[in-house]
């Protein structure tokens, strides 16, 4: 087997620095030091005192690819061809300039034991790690023979290409790129990730779609807020660049409420944690909107003028009456700026209480905000009264059954939510990850509307990243299939009901689905046995690399030129300089990419060159009228997409059909913008309590498996990533499971023994953690350790697969399990 440690692992800053430096860092974090506060300015005059080019070094500019929410500006510092080291970079607006554990440890990463040397090809059974060293020109040439001989047999589509969120280069990352280019070369079915989403749906029917993600303001903004809600968000660790914000809101005067079930460090800082019961968010929100409009504190003349509130819905099929109705025929109007097609006017009609009639809502000042009425015929009600109806059942005296939470916490939570302006939401993935995701979209962003809490300074719905816009969509595959519908095609030869030839060979890059994907067992001894041949790209011997039958060693981010446009906790698009050559025989993965189009016989969709094939993918329309090209980028290093204190929405008008907020969502669309089916629609059309599908106290399954076992976002990692960094590992060296101490005494467990949690999907053992943070029957694990890291097991191998059709999104939190002490070798 070849695999050893490499010759060269700089270490130019000690351990004991690093350590020392990393708790001065999060040190100043935990206190809330904003970037104007003078230990944060002594620590960045001095770590920039030291960022010059001494003799013999060069600095480059660049920064983390992956899917973290931060996207750090770094230096890279070289020494004769080799990075020694990382360190603070500027960004235009210095208040953005942060740096983490993670990337300061990149040049570890770079010259890991793990690092993938050479092309490899499998020399034993799949899982065994076993592999012999090959030349590029066999490996490109086995590749091009196997893919082949799939598509030759079973079709085109047969093969597989999966592309996850390790890497958001333009032109060599997930973006639909070279990796875009290729895949539509070769006419391969692209398998997407179906993740981290469920609440998109929900958001996007209310505010309308916006591409990407969601609009939101920009992440400094939320220092004008004086109310911020966090909902299911480990900010603290997880997006440590995004709460320096929140906590210069909080020393201007801005109080802090954190939703989730544990108390988590964020809040231990806050000045009110509400703990429900684990995926009973929506039951949660629906009160507070309940206690809102029943005490009418909702904001009336934003609903009459900026939402569906007043609009009258019909009964006998449940869409709103329009003038249409009247015989009025729709007329041509503007061009939707989101579907390049010209938009269709047919006017909503609200009841005039002063005229006593139904008429176009643009010919009435003050409509009715209430009422059931007949026009032609036709029972109709207003939208705001369905929503009325809708939470009627949700009063805090019913809810707490629910959620656990009292009824005077949920009032004054919803009355601060109504009363304090401006307040926003900042969301975390934590109460999506159910299987009822969606509608907890849906849910919050009504709440949102009714308050009138969007479109101002300090006013939104936020999350930690932002959208990336611009990317050239012409270059995305074919053909997309979510991976959660591959059991169905397995079974049945069906995706969505509708036959279609299977996924025999398949492609991974910038993803180690082996470890990541829910119910890990099943990909595994299930899926993976289908698949005649399986290559993946990667830099690290990841879990999904030892079940490969090719590997192919990729570039790091450092050593070849790309541009990251999405913008995690800022609102920059940033140039990725090449700072070293790429290391052994790793090649950038557009050189890959090149070179398999050639060996496949379709080599003329790589004609262009390198810079060619960049401008291609950066220098789109949209990039285009806002002055972006790969020269401008190259100049400036970091180019703002959003002009300085961007507020969302701020002309109220959204892009669903009315231009209105609309809770009530006549034709609601899933995450991939289908219609709904229509068993689905009373769910859909408002927001509506479902439990959870497993994760649930009604569950007949809870009295086998009592807890709610759920993961948290670490410090150490992203997702996978920087699983084998030795520094990380000193801090953080194995796998952990946070349980409450009265849970464990029941069980005879102690901190520090060796447990195994477990259900009838697989099991995990890692190292208790007794911690009063966690809520009583609530399980947390820190994610991302790999398989092979355990004693035994992997907390993938308890997530159901299972899925919400709307949502298509895995439900990392919607899982029972039980623990016991290990009884294996530690």
């Amino acid at each position: 087997m070849e695999k050893g440690r490499n010759d060269f692992i700089p270490k130019p800053v000690s351990r004991r620095r690093f350590l020392k430096a990393s708790a001065v860092t999060a040190g100043a974090t935990a206190l809330g030091l904003g970037a104007g506060r003078p230990v944060l300015r002594a620590l960045t005059a001095a770590s920039q005192d030291r960022q010059i080019e001494n003799q013999g070094e060069k600095i480059f500019q660049s920064s983390c690819f992956n899917n973290c929410f931060s996207h750090c500006r770094q230096n890279v510092h070289v020494r004769d061809g080799k990075v020694v080291k990382t360190s603070l970079a500027s960004f235009p607006d210095n208040r953005y300039d942060r740096i983490c554990l993670r990337g300061l440890a990149h040049p570890q990463r770079i010259y890991s034991p793990d690092r993938i040397k050479y092309p490899m090809k499998r020399a034993g059974e799949r899982g065994s790690n076993q592999w012999e060293r090959i030349s590029w020109d066999e490996a490109i040439r086995t590749i091009a023979k196997k893919f082949g001989a799939v598509q030759e047999k079973y079709g085109k589509t047969a093969l597989g290409f999966h592309v996850g969120t390790g890497d958001f280069g333009t032109l060599n990352g997930t973006n639909p790129g070279s990796i875009g280019l290729l895949q539509k070369a070769l006419g391969v079915t692209n398998i997407s990730l179906a993740v981290d989403a469920g609440f998109l749906p929900g958001i996007n029917r209310v505010c309308g779609f916006w591409p990407g993600a969601w609009n939101i303001n920009e992440h400094a903004d939320v220092i004008h807020s004086k109310n911020i809600y966090v909902w299911g968000h480990k900010m603290e660790v997880a997006a440590i660049h995004h709460w320096h914000f929140v906590a210069e809101a909080m020393e201007n005067g801005a109080k802090l409420t954190v939703f989730d079930p544990n108390y988590t460090g964020l809040a231990a800082k806050a000045h009110r944690h509400v703990s429900m019961y684990p995926g009973t968010d929506i039951a949660l929100l629906m009160s507070m909107i309940q206690v809102i409009i029943d005490e009418k504190i909702y904001d009336k003349a934003f609903l009459l003028a900026h939402t569906c509130a007043p609009f009258l819905v019909r009964e006998d099929n449940g869409l709103y009456l329009r003038m249409s109705d009247f015989g009025v025929a729709p007329t041509q109007g503007p061009v939707n700026p989101m579907t390049g097609k010209a938009s269709m006017i047919d006017l909503n009609v609200v009841w005039d209480p002063a005229t006593e009639s139904a008429v176009a809502v643009n010919k009435v000042f003050a409509p009715a905000l209430e009422g059931t009425f007949t026009v032609k015929g036709l029972k109709v009600r207003t939208a705001f009264d369905l929503l009325k109806d809708r939470v009627a059942a949700y009063t805090p005296e019913k809810a707490v059954k629910i959620t656990d939470v009292n009824p005077e916490v949920i009032r004054s939570t919803a009355r601060d939510f109504a009363r304090i302006k401006p307040s926003t939401s900042i969301i975390g993935f934590g109460s999506q990850a159910y299987d009822n995701g969606p509608i907890w979209g849906h849910a919050i962003a009504t709440l949102h509307a009714i308050t009138g809490q969007i479109g101002k300074p300090g006013s939104f719905i936020g999350n930690t990243w932002f959208a990336y816009l611009g990317v050239n969509y012409s270059l995305a595959a074919p053909e997309s299939i979510p991976m959660l519908y591959l059991p169905e095609l397995i079974k049945n030869g069906t995706v969505k009901g509708k036959p279609r030839p299977p996924v025999k060979a398949l492609w991974v890059s910038h993803a180690n689905p082996l470890t990541a994907w829910v119910d890990s067992n099943y990909w595994i001894n299930t899926f993976w046995p289908t698949l005649d041949f399986v290559v993946v790209a990667d830099e690290q011997y990841t879990d999904t690399v030892r079940y490969a039958d090719m590997v192919l060693p990729t570039a790091h981010w450092f050593e070849r030129e790309d541009i990251l446009t999405l913008g995690g906790t800022h609102p920059f698009i940033q140039h990725g300089e090449k700072a070293i050559e790429p290391c052994y025989e790793s090649k950038p993965d557009v050189d890959i990419h090149r070179l398999i189009a050639t060996g496949m016989g379709v080599g003329e969709s790589f004609a262009a060159t390198n810079e060619e094939l960049l401008k291609l993918c950066f220098e789109t329309p949209h990039f285009a009228k806002m002055g972006f090209t790969v020269e401008n980028v190259r100049k400036q290093k970091a180019l703002r997409f959003q002009p300085p204190g961007y507020v969302a929405w701020q002309d109220l008008k959204f892009t669903t059909s009315s231009g209105r907020m609309e809770f009530y969502c006549e034709h609601p669309l899933d995450q991939f913008q289908a219609p709904v089916p229509v068993d689905r629609l009373d769910s859909q059309r408002l927001p509506m309590w479902v439990p959870p599908r497993e994760a649930s106290r009604d569950n007949p399954l809870f009295k086998k498996y009592p807890f709610v076992l759920m993961s948290e976002r670490p410090r150490f990692r992203v997702h996978t990533q920087w699983y084998n960094i030795e520094w990380l590992r000193e801090l953080d060296p194995e796998p952990t499971l946070l349980i409450n101490p009265k849970d464990a005494a029941k069980r005879g467990i102690k901190d520090g023994d060796y447990v195994e949690a477990f259900n009838d999907r697989g099991h995990a053992v890692a190292k208790a953690v007794l911690s009063e943070g966690i809520r009583p029957g609530v399980l947390s694990y820190p994610k991302g350790w790999h398989k092979q890291q355990y004693k035994a097991g992997c907390f993938s191998e308890l997530d159901h697969r299972a899925f919400d059709s709307v949502g298509v999104n895995q439900s990392f939190f919607d899982a029972l399990a039980d623990i016991r002490k290990w009884k294996g070798s530690v």
